[in-house]
C-alpha cells in the first residue's frame, strides 16, 4: 500500500500524470503533452521573433506571407516539444525497484 502512494506522489509518469491524477488515461496524457509541446513552441516562437534571432521578426513582418512561416513555426515546433514531452513521460516511467536493483549489482 505504502510503494503505490509513493509511486503516485512521485508522478512517475511526468507533469501530466502529476496533474491528471487518477484520470491519467494514455489519451489524456497524451493530450496535456501535447498541449505542453504547444505552449512551449508558443513561446520559443515567440522569442525567435521579439529577438529579432536571425532578422526573423523583419522577414515576417515585411513579407506578405510571414503568417506561413510563423504558423510553420509554431506547427513543426509544437511536435518537436510535444515529443520531448512524450520521451521525458516515458522515462519517468521507470520502475525504481529495477533500478535500485541494478545500482547494487
Amino acid at each position: 500500500m505504502a510503494e503505490s502512494s509513493s509511486r503516485t506522489s512521485g508522478a512517475p509518469g511526468g507533469p501530466a500524470t502529476a496533474l491528471l491524477g487518477d484520470k491519467a488515461t494514455p489519451e489524456a496524457v497524451a493530450r496535456v503533452n501535447v498541449a505542453y509541446g504547444f505552449a512551449l513552441a508558443c513561446v520559443f516562437t515567440g522569442l525567435l521573433i521579439g529577438f529579432d534571432i536571425a532578422h526573423l521578426r523583419h522577414l515576417v513582418v515585411a513579407t506578405q506571407g510571414g503568417w506561413l512561416a510563423v504558423l510553420m513555426l509554431v506547427v513543426f515546433n509544437t511536435i518537436v516539444f510535444a515529443g520531448v514531452q512524450f520521451a521525458i513521460a516515458v522515462m519517468r516511467m521507470a520502475d525504481d525497484e529495477l533500478l535500485a536493483d541494478k545500482a547494487t549489482a
